[in-house]
């Protein structure tokens, strides 16, 4: 499932409170869409991580008390996040990160939580729901699988895809650099080319890519910091990013082509130009130039006027009101997506 959709379902399991199961690739987002969801929900979120708790982690913390015949008897009290669990009186999602890397008798620990809604006897709030997420054991990443019983205690397992577009949308609203954004629509096939490898290297994956654009964003460039951002996805993504940079010198000037949008006449044919053009579109747009953005977007072919006008949108939210675009966009409807 795609991370759009995946968001939408995730919300709906919390809102019913169907304990649910995400499976995928490291960097895939499982972890950032979770709290996205959380959020969308109006929930609270309690954040567990099995693959380093013992199994009686689960159970509170041993202490002795007066019993009612005036002696001591041990029992488990329960604190922090499991204390939360219990005494919950708005609805909380307990979040089990990474549990396919946790031992099996912590797995086993914790299917009395999630099937039997209790801790060392005291119930669970009717309040609270149960999420999970875990990576592949195909991908190396130390998980070596899941029981069935613990399995079988989720009302759904869901397998977790990138999605190019999606993920464009979360960069442009996230401050991710346009130079990146446009560098992963021309190379979709480079958002996601994890690699499981005993190497201590990256690969690129959404996380990793997004971590390329946070090195970005604080002023590194591949002319000067390859080393430095090619520790962030790879070399071989820093190098095929850093030769389409070197394109970017071949662009026109797009200002010049905003000021005058009839003067243009003949575009470049080569999609890596183009790109860059669209990229630079997209980055001069605001309010007060609608209408010369959208008379220019005519000169590009309509996959690239897609690009800009989506991303145009996503950016400048208040161009859906103005007249000019309410009219272009009755005239242009495939360059919709």
């Amino acid at each position: 499932m795609k991370p759009k959709k995946l968001l939408e379902t995730v919300t709906l399991q919390i809102m019913n409170k169907l304990n649910t199961l995400l499976v995928s690739a490291p960097g895939v987002g499982k972890t950032d869409i979770v709290g996205q969801a959380v959020k969308a929900a109006g929930a609270r979120c309690a954040v567990f991580h099995p693959a380093v708790s013992d199994p009686t982690d689960y159970k509170g913390f041993p202490w002795c008390m007066a019993d009612e015949s005036g002696g001591t008897s041990a029992s488990f009290v329960t604190f922090g996040e499991l204390k939360v669990l219990q005494e919950a009186e708005e609805l909380t999602v307990a979040f089990f990160d990474d549990i396919g890397q946790a031992r099996e008798a912590t797995q086993n620990a914790l299917m009395q939580l999630v099937w039997g809604r209790s801790i060392n006897g005291k119930q669970v709030s009717d309040n609270v729901m149960f999420i999970a997420a875990t990576n592949r054991r195909a991908d190396r990443s130390g998980v070596s699988g899941m029981t069935e019983a613990l399995k079988s205690r989720f009302v759904t397992i869901i397998n977790a895809e990138t999605s190019v577009p999606d993920w464009c949308n979360w960069a442009n609203t996230n401050g991710m650099p346009s130079d990146l954004i446009y560098f992963i629509r021309s190379n979709p096939n480079l958002l996601h080319d994890f690699q499981p490898t005993t190497e201590i290297a990256n690969t690129p994956s959404p996380r990793t890519v997004a971590s390329f654009g946070t090195l970005l964003n604080t002023g590194y460039t591949v002319d000067e910091d390859f080393e430095v951002l090619a520790g962030a996805a790879g070399p071989a993504f820093a190098v095929q990013f850093k030769s389409y940079m070197q394109i970017a010198r071949k662009v026109p000037d797009m200002q010049a082509m905003l000021d005058n949008p009839s003067s243009v006449t003949d575009m470049p044919t080569d999609p890596a130009i183009l790109f860059h053009m669209a990229m630079q579109l997209t980055r001069l747009a605001h309010l007060d130039n609608i209408e010369p953005v959208l008379e220019c977007l005519g000169r590009f072919p309509s996959e690239f006027g897609a690009y800009v006008i989506n991303d145009v949108r996503v950016l400048v939210p208040e161009i859906e009101h103005t007249a000019s675009f309410q009219r272009w966009r009755m005239a242009n409807q495939e360059m919709f997506v």
